[in-house]
């Protein structure tokens, strides 16, 4: 918190992402739960969740390329501004009594266009952020930055829940609406002038985004980020698939012990943003990066194995098989963080200012490539044992995080 009085831009920046990630959770749960009342049905949950990472897959890479080309600031605004229409418009589709088919596809599209917006909105707040605070305190920054997302994506979920089972979705539509209209806000009030890069080439989207793909492989830990946001993600997904089954099937603690296990995440992960920002501010970012694959592969397997050990031994007692794979469930959010920081320093530090948004956009489709994909490899605990799948992915990550520690372009950066 020491940053904020030294960088007052960087201060407004860091309050209008901690205030519309509060806003993103009132979306993430307020647009199921509005669905879900209208159909009764799974397949239209699935549905909008796939609309939502559709966006991510078209506008990924467009996003980067346009952040790149235009103004940053200029241009979260404008993200900010449409997420705020859409929530505004779907609080009056909530009053309204439209056929169901017409107020399905508009919910659709709302998901739709909110999700391509903040395609925008990350890589134009990553390029900032850089231009805002000292080379020296770019870790710290980004991990205030992390460690206050989650805490406000935290309380945006808990807010979100009470005001809609007070007064309704449609009210939660409207105060997601006004957290998009103060951050957008804030943003119009940093006084910052943006370094945009002079004597551009004209634009033109394919060059830009062939420029920007050869860019990333022609930096060695950029490439290697690429490749591990391809391997990483598919575990990481197919892991939150089947956390909810095992908690059922091998806990013994159901919904309710999943809600808890969700609930507590946040708050490991936060710590986890603050003390990497203090204590790997020094270490080569790659490596950073390869350490803690491994240990998040490590400490999941900890928390499917323990259990099952117990089991082995005797012990049936749900809350106590439950208490103690807790304990490797915050050491994997405690690591888990430094994932999230050394992929956001590498994007920054190893990428010119003119190739963040790029750099981004293609992380980020792969990372949400991968990401589905793992989760669609779920559907492989219909056919065997939860804790295998879940046991085969824990290693994964180990053997992947031991590959990458081995890998010379990972002590580049």
């Amino acid at each position: 918190m020491k940053l904020l009085p030294r960088y007052p831009a960087f201060s407004r920046l860091w309050l209008a992402g901690a205030i519309s990630q509060v806003g993103d959770k009132f979306n993430d749960l307020a647009i199921p739960i509005f669905v879900y009342s209208l159909t009764d049905s799974a397949w239209h949950l699935g549905l909008v969740g796939f609309v939502a990472s559709l966006a991510i897959f078209i506008f990924g890479l467009i996003a980067g390329v346009v952040s790149d080309r235009l103004p940053r600031r200029p241009l979260m605004i404008s993200a900010d501004i449409v997420r705020l229409m859409v929530f505004l418009g779907l609080a009056l589709l909530a009053y309204s009594e439209l056929p169901l088919n017409i107020t399905l596809i508009c919910l659709y599209v709302a998901a739709f266009i909110s999700s391509a917006a903040d395609q925008f909105a990350q890589p134009s707040r990553y390029a900032l952020i850089t231009q805002m605070v000292d080379k020296d305190d770019l870790m710290q920054a980004n991990a205030l930055d992390h460690a206050t997302t989650n805490i406000a994506a935290f309380i945006g979920f808990a807010l979100a829940g009470i005001t809609i089972e007070i007064v309704g979705v449609s009210m939660a539509f409207l105060l997601d609406a006004l957290t998009f209209l103060i951050s957008a806000s804030l943003l119009l009030s940093i006084r910052h002038q943006e370094k945009i890069p002079e004597n551009r080439k004209a634009f033109s989207f394919f060059q830009d985004l062939k420029e920007g793909l050869d860019y990333a492989w022609s930096k060695p830990v950029l490439k290697g980020t690429v490749i591990i946001s391809l391997m990483v993600p598919a575990a990481l997904g197919a892991m939150l698939a089947l956390d909810i089954i095992f908690s059922h099937r091998v806990l013994l603690t159901g919904d309710r012990g999943f809600s808890i296990l969700r609930l507590i995440f946040a708050p490991a992960l936060a710590l986890g943003f603050i003390y990497a920002g203090q204590r790997f501010k020094d270490m080569p970012r790659g490596i950073l990066l390869s350490r803690t694959v491994l240990g998040v592969g490590l400490s999941r397997v900890g928390f499917y194995l323990t259990p099952l050990i117990l089991m082995a031994f005797g012990v049936r007692e749900p809350w106590v098989l439950f208490g103690a794979a807790s304990i490797f469930w915050l050491m994997t959010a405690f690591i888990h963080s430094g994932i999230f920081l050394s992929i956001r320093m590498v994007i920054q530090e190893a990428s010119e200012s003119h190739f963040i948004g790029r750099s981004t956009g293609i992380i980020n489709v792969s990372a949400s490539v991968a990401w589905s994909l793992g989760q669609l490899s779920a559907g492989l605990a219909d056919v065997m044992p939860v804790a295998v799948v879940l046991l085969f992915w824990s290693v994964f990550m180990v053997v992947l995080g031991i590959w990458a520690q081995r890998w010379k372009i990972f002590q580049s950066l």
